[in-house]
C-alpha cells in the first residue's frame, strides 16, 4: 500500500495524471516497474525555473522581443509624442484564443507599462496558461516589492473573448459563458497596433 501511495505522489509530481500512471503500472510490477516507468517519463518532465520579474528584468524591449502582448505609452518610446499607446504582439493573444477553442495547450503574457517623467515601469502583468481544460491566470503585484513582482495565487477561468469595435479592440477574461460577466485584460485603439 505504501508503494502505491509513493507511486501516486511521484506521478503527480512528474506531471502525469494518476489515471494514466495507474494504467501503466499495476500492483504486481513492484518497485522495479515504478523505477522503469519513472525513467521513461524523465524526458517529459518540465522543470519550471523561478523567473525573477521586476522593472529591470522586464523592460519593454525585452518583452516585445519575447513575444509578450505589450501595451506601452507612445511617449516612452518616442519622447514628445502624444499620450497614445503602442500595442505589440496582439496576434499572440488572438492565437491564444484560437488554441483555447481547439483545446490546444498555450500560454501568453500581457504586460502593460506606465510612463511618467522619463521613467517606464510595469503597471500590470498577467500570465495566462491554457492547460487543455481551463485557463490558469496569474496576476502579479508590480508595486509592493520593487525587487521582485509578487505572484498571486492562480485563478481558473473559462475563456478569453475579443470584442471588435469600429475603432477599438477589447479583450476580456471570463469565468463562465456569460459575455457580459468578463473582466478586462487589455483594450486599445486599433490604430495603436504596431505588430
Amino acid at each position: 500500500m505504501k508503494s502505491i501511495v509513493i507511486a501516486s505522489l511521484l506521478a503527480v509530481s512528474l506531471g502525469s495524471t494518476l489515471e494514466i500512471f495507474e494504467r501503466k503500472i499495476n500492483m504486481s510490477s513492484g518497485a522495479l516497474g515504478v523505477i522503469k516507468l519513472i525513467e521513461s517519463m524523465e524526458s517529459k518532465v518540465v522543470t519550471e525555473e523561478k523567473e525573477l520579474l521586476n522593472n529591470n528584468t522586464l523592460n519593454f524591449s525585452k518583452a516585445i522581443s519575447n513575444g509578450y502582448v505589450v501595451e506601452l505609452p507612445a511617449n516612452a518610446k518616442y519622447p514628445g509624442k502624444s499620450q497614445d499607446t503602442l500595442t505589440y504582439n496582439v496576434k499572440k493573444l488572438d492565437q491564444f484564443i484560437e488554441n483555447v477553442e481547439k483545446l490546444k495547450r498555450d500560454k501568453v503574457r500581457i504586460v502593460k507599462y506606465g510612463y511618467d517623467d522619463g521613467k517606464v515601469w510595469v503597471n500590470k502583468l498577467y500570465d495566462l496558461e491554457f492547460n487543455g481544460q481551463s485557463i490558469e491566470m496569474t496576476v502579479y503585484d508590480t508595486y509592493s516589492n520593487p525587487e521582485e513582482f509578487i505572484k498571486s495565487p492562480k485563478t481558473f477561468e473559462k475563456r478569453v473573448i475579443k470584442k471588435d469595435y469600429p475603432n477599438d479592440l477589447w479583450y476580456g477574461i471570463c469565468s463562465n459563458n456569460n459575455d457580459k460577466d468578463c473582466g478586462t485584460l487589455i483594450s486599445f485603439k486599433k490604430s495603436s497596433v504596431v505588430q
